[in-house]
């Protein structure tokens, strides 16, 4: 049964080269060797550093695109902005102040002064024209700048792609959604009812830190709106010294925010029931206890700050081709079968998770044996083809030369005459019974046996200390 999972991992504010590690990582398991559907927040889609690394890197471009028109990964809409065109649109809209000189999103490298690369990005959008953005690249940039600008157009491109594409995207959640401030105090609860304190010795001065912040809040013109924005909190933590009370608070925001996104997502699988306060209270402490020790491994930045600056990191990326060819696989066998048992879950993760990671890992078995038993069937048929054919094209020259009396004519017209006639032959054969080239069925084979490596031998998040619970 297929699950719409999202990754808190995948938040932007999880930026550090260990942190992407651990996005991609997540994002692959759940895909490959889970066999779920992964479901985009519009700030993850802009700001993830964690998602956009492999959008940024020319090699893997394509194999994410291709995993968005498979329907594997999504973006949820949110409200009335349907697409994520439009969603970027606005954006731009709002960058038009003057003097703003931070960048659009984090994950995308455009500054609100530049005026004329924004203008450009905004029509792109509206008339579905990432040509025009071709023009940006001439060969008088530097190669940095190149890179830049090859990847906004790369950008753009996927995002015209996704906003026209109905397989990628997840629709608006029309039900009730609980609002930030009720998951805030629920999180008070948890604190409340838990024995947290021997963990953390400062979590009563991070608690007393967030209630200050929430008056504070609510004292100021709108604040009723402005308490919902996860930006406001962090401003105002900011402001305070840079201690530890003050990181811990700052990581229950982070978390609050994340509980608020992916409960605004439709038919999205979590790891707790909404009434069940106990499965809710293990969720909390195993995230904040796996966030915590980022922190103290030095592997997040708490209390940073506003940055107009990004980071540039050297990260293996999981082998996103295998992972095309997983999914594609998997849904010419679904089709074949016409089968619905992998109809999307809801129910939370902790319920039979075990059992149907078993059922995806037969799953992927029999699509592995599949391959390689397609694979040497054709090698198999082809071999018989090839041994019928000389069979046939053997008796046929000993009719041609008894017809040809010249033992030269004998020589070069049964050769070409043969040559010429047999291929025609085979290769009609070839393409009535779809057989592939004999090379092909042997890459099949060990592209197959790669694949198969490569699921097997992957990093485990289990492994990882901050991995959460299978």
């Amino acid at each position: 049964m297929k699950r719409l999972v999202y990754l808190y991992e995948l938040d932007s504010v999880r930026n550090s080269k260990k942190e992407i590690v651990l996005g991609q990582q997540a994002l692959f398991e759940e895909i490959v060797k889970k066999g779920n559907t992964v479901v985009l927040s519009y700030n993850q889609l802009t700001d993830s550093e964690a998602f956009l690394y492999a959008v940024k890197n020319p090699d893997t471009y394509a194999e994410i695109l291709k995993l968005f028109s498979l329907g594997v990964l999504k973006v949820s809409r949110y409200g009335e902005i349907n697409t994520p065109s439009k969603y970027i649109q606005n954006a731009i809209e709002k960058c038009n102040v003057p003097d703003k000189n931070a960048f659009l999103f984090s994950g995308l490298p455009v500054r609100c002064t530049e005026k004329e690369l924004l203008f450009k990005i905004q029509k792109a959008l509206q008339y579905s024209d990432v040509e025009s953005l071709q023009t940006l690249c001439d060969n008088t940039l530097g190669d940095d700048e190149k890179k830049r600008l090859e990847y906004i157009k790369r950008f753009v491109e996927m995002i015209l792609t996704m906003s026209l594409d109905s397989s990628s995207g997840n629709p608006a959640k029309t039900s009730s959604k609980k609002s930030f401030t009720e998951f805030l105090e629920l999180i008070h609860s948890v604190i409340a009812q838990s024995r947290i304190t021997k963990q953390y010795s400062s979590m009563p001065a991070a608690i007393k830190i967030l209630k200050n912040i929430e008056a504070a809040i609510r004292n100021t013109p709108n604040g009723n709106a402005l308490i919902q924005n996860r930006t406001i909190w962090i401003s105002h933590i900011n402001k305070l010294k840079n201690t530890e009370a003050a990181c811990l608070a700052e990581a229950i925001i982070d978390l609050c925010y994340n509980y608020t996104v992916e409960d605004s997502i439709s038919n999205v699988s979590k790891r707790y029931d909404a009434g069940n306060i106990t499965l809710f209270q293990n969720d909390f402490l195993k995230r904040l206890k796996n966030y915590w020790i980022l922190y103290q491994e030095n592997n997040h930045i708490f209390h940073t700050g506003d940055s107009n600056t990004t980071q540039i990191h050297e990260i293996p990326l999981p082998p996103w081709d295998t992972a095309v060819r997983i999914i594609s696989e998997d849904q010419k066998l679904e089709k074949y079968e016409k089968t619905k048992s992998f109809s999307l879950s809801q129910t939370p993760r902790a319920t039979d998770c075990a059992k149907e990671k078993k059922l995806w890992n037969k799953r992927l078995a029999h699509q592995m044996l599949s391959r390689l038993q397609t694979a040497f069937i054709y090698i198999f048929v082809f071999c018989g083809v090839n041994y019928l054919m000389g069979l046939i094209q053997e008796n046929f020259l000993g009719l041609f030369n008894s017809l040809i009396l010249n033992e030269i004519m004998q020589i070069c017209g049964s050769t070409v005459f043969a040559t010429i006639i047999f291929g025609i032959i085979g290769s009609l054969i070839s393409k009535w019974f779809h057989l592939p080239d004999i090379l092909e069925s042997v890459q099949s084979i060990g592209i197959g046996i790669k694949d198969l490596y490569r699921i097997v031998s992957f990093p485990k998040k289990n492994s990882l200390k901050h991995a959460r619970k299978v």
